[in-house]
C-alpha cells in the first residue's frame, strides 16, 4: 500500500445490495457514498481525498475473486453498513474476512492500539450478539433514533426531503468523516514500511517511544443521552485512548454483570458515569437499572482511578425512581462515592476528563524517582500545599514565606476574584494530585469553611491515585485558636504574630519521611 497520501488509500463500502433498493426517495447507500465523496473532499482537499469504492453490480465467485479481493486488499478503511440483511449474507461476511486477512498481513486492523480501520455504519438496529466479531466491541455511527413516542426505533434520512431527520444524518456523517480522516492521519505518519506484508510492527503497534495512555471506563447510561456518550467514546478513542466496556454488559447473569464491572474498573485509570432523565434497563437478578448499579460499583469498588459523574444542566425526570437518584447523586456523598460531580454542558464535560486525564499523567510522571543531581531533581523538593480562603491572605503570607525560605515547594490556592468557580476547582484538585504534604489555614473564614476543606481532602486519595499524603496539619489563626476540631490530623494554633515554632510538629513529621532532622 503506498504511503504517499490520503489520495492513495481508498476506503471500501461494504453493504447488503437490499439496502440500496429503496421504495421512496433515493438509494440510501448511494447518498451515504455521495455524502462521504464530498464532505472528504471539502475537508482534505480536492486531489487529497481518498477514493472510495463500493460494489454496485458484482455478482458470483468468479467476480469476488477478480475484483473484490484486489479492491479489499487496497483498501485503507472498510465501511460496515449493518443491518440485519447485512449480518445474514454470506457475501458481507466474506468482505469483512478478506479485510481483516489482508490487514493483518500489514500489521492488523488496529492504528496506535486503538483507532481501528473498520467503520461500524448502523443503518438498522442489529442486536450486538449478531454483529461480526471484528466489529463487537466498536462504536457504532447510528443512523437510526430510539423514538419514545412511538415505541419503536426509527431510522435516519439522507434524503433532503425529511429535513429534521436529515439534518440528524449529516450530524453523524460529520462524525464518520472526522473518525476517518483521523485514522488516515494516523496511517501517513507511519513509516511506508510498516505497510509492507510480513513487517512485525505494522499498522498496529505503537511507535516504540510512545507513551501508553490511560485506560477509561465509560459506563453505559440511559437512551436519551446515548448520543452524548457516544461523542465523548469518539474523542477519547480519537486521542488514542482505551474506553471500556468494549462490548456489551452481561445482562442474564448477575454475577457475570458484576464481575465484567469490576475488571474493567480494574484495568481504568478513570471511570465516567453519565445520567440522563430516563431509567434504563435492568439485568436479570437486579431491581435497579445498569446506570445505577454501575455507578453503585463504582462508587464501592475502591479501586485506584479517579471518577467524574456527569449530569446535563438543568437535569429532571418525570420518573420519580430516577428522580430521587438524581437527587442522590447530586447530594449524597454515599451515592457520589468521591466522584467530582459536575452538572455542565458537554463541551464542558470533555474538557474536564482532559484536565483530569492531564492531571492523572502530571501525577505519575512527578513520582518518578530522578537520578541524585539530574535536570529532574527539583521533582524530589517537598511540596507543601497551603489550603486558605482569601479573606486569610494577611495570615497566611507570613507562613508562605517561612515554607517557601525553607526549601519546600509552596502550592497556593487560586484567590483571583475574576476567577470561575470551575477554574478554583480544577486548581485546588491539580494542588492536591502533586502535593506531599496539606496545611489548612483558617482564621478568618470561620468553623464552616474549615469544616467543609476538611471533608474535601478526605476525597484526595481519588485525587492521588490514592498516594498517601505524607503530614496532614490545621493551622489556626488567632481567631480560631479556641475553636474545637475533631480531626485525626495535626492542629496548630497561632498564638498572636506568626512563630516558625508553630510549624515545627508539623515539619517534623514531613521531615521523619525521609529520615531528615528538621
Amino acid at each position: 500500500m503506498s504511503n504517499s497520501g490520503a489520495s492513495d488509500k481508498k476506503v471500501f463500502i461494504s453493504y447488503c445490495h437490499d439496502e440500496n433498493d429503496e421504495m421512496l426517495g433515493d438509494q440510501w447507500v448511494e447518498q451515504l457514498h455521495r455524502y462521504l465523496g464530498v464532505r472528504l473532499k471539502q475537508v482534505l482537499g480536492r486531489g487529497n481525498q481518498p477514493d472510495i469504492w463500493r460494489d454496485r453490480e458484482l455478482q458470483g465467485n468468479q467476480d469476488f475473486a477478480d475484483v473484490l479481493v484486489e479492491e479489499l486488499q487496497s483498501a485503507a478503511i472498510l465501511i460496515s453498513v449493518l443491518t440485519p440483511s447485512y449480518v445474514q449474507s454470506e457475501w458481507c461476511q466474506r468482505e469483512i474476512e478478506e479485510f481483516v486477512r489482508s490487514a493483518e498481513r500489514q500489521g492488523g486492523i488496529k492504528i496506535g492500539g486503538n483507532q481501528k480501520r473498520i467503520f461500524k455504519v448502523e443503518k438498522t438496529p442489529v442486536d450486538r450478539s449478531m454483529h461480526p466479531s471484528v466489529l463487537q466491541g466498536q462504536t457504532g455511527y447510528c443512523f437510526y433514533i430510539n423514538d419514545k413516542e412511538k415505541g419503536r426505533p426509527s431510522e435516519l434520512s439522507l434524503s433532503a426531503d425529511e429535513p429534521g431527520k436529515n439534518a440528524k444524518a449529516k450530524e453523524v456523517i460529520e462524525d464518520l468523516v472526522h473518525g476517518i480522516v483521523s485514522t488516515l492521519a494516523a496511517m501517513k505518519d507511519l513509516p511506508s514500511a510498516d505497510f509492507q506484508p510480513g513487517n512485525e510492527v505494522g499498522i498496529g503497534s505503537a511507535p516504540p517511544d510512545q507513551v501508553a495512555k490511560a485506560t477509561i471506563y465509560l459506563a453505559e447510561t440511559s437512551f436519551d443521552i446515548s448520543d452524548y456518550q457516544t461523542k465523548v467514546r469518539r474523542e477519547l478513542e480519537a486521542q488514542g485512548y482505551r474506553v471500556l466496556p468494549d462490548g456489551s454488559l452481561p445482562l442474564t447473569s448477575p454475577a457475570a454483570f458484576e464481575a465484567a464491572i469490576s475488571d474493567g474498573l480494574d484495568q481504568c485509570q478513570l471511570c465516567i458515569n453519565m445520567i440522563g432523565a430516563n431509567p434504563a434497563h435492568s439485568p436479570a437478578g437486579h431491581r435497579e437499572d445498569v446506570v445505577v448499579l454501575q455507578n453503585s460499583i463504582a462508587a464501592k469498588h475502591g479501586g485506584d482511578f479517579g471518577r467524574l459523574i456527569w449530569l446535563p444542566p438543568e437535569l429532571s425526570s418525570e420518573d420519580p425512581a430516577q428522580q430521587s437518584f438524581i437527587n442522590r447523586v447530586q447530594r449524597d456523598p454515599v451515592t457520589q462515592g468521591d466522584a467530582d460531580v459536575l452538572q455542565v454542558p458537554l463541551h464542558e464535560l470533555i474538557s474536564s476528563i482532559h484536565d483530569t486525564l492531564k492531571r492523572l499523567e502530571s501525577v505519575s510522571q512527578t513520582t518518578q524517582v530522578s537520578e541524585p543531581g539530574s535536570s529532574e531533581a527539583k521533582a524530589t523538593t517537598k511540596k507543601i500545599y497551603v489550603c486558605f480562603s482569601r479573606e486569610d491572605l494577611d495570615v497566611a503570607e507570613p507562613v508562605l514565606d517561612y515554607l517557601f525560605n525553607s526549601g519546600f515547594e509552596v502550592l497556593e490556592p487560586l484567590l483571583d476574584e475574576n476567577a470561575q468557580d470551575h477554574q478554583v476547582a480544577e486548581l485546588h484538585k491539580a494542588n492536591l494530585s502533586v502535593c506531599d504534604a496539606t496545611l489548612l489555614l483558617v482564621d478568618q473564614a470561620g468553623e464552616y469553611w474549615l469544616k467543609t476543606q476538611i471533608s474535601e481532602l478526605l476525597k484526595s486519595p481519588h485525587y492521588r491515585d490514592n498516594r498517601p499524603i505524607i503530614s496532614s496539619a490545621i493551622y489556626l489563626g488567632p481567631n480560631m485558636a479556641s475553636a474545637r476540631i475533631r480531626t485525626r490530623d495535626l492542629i496548630l494554633k497561632a498564638q498572636g504574630e506568626f512563630s516558625p515554632a508553630t510549624l515545627a510538629p508539623f515539619l517534623q513529621e514531613l521531615g521523619r519521611s525521609d529520615g531528615e532532622n528538621l
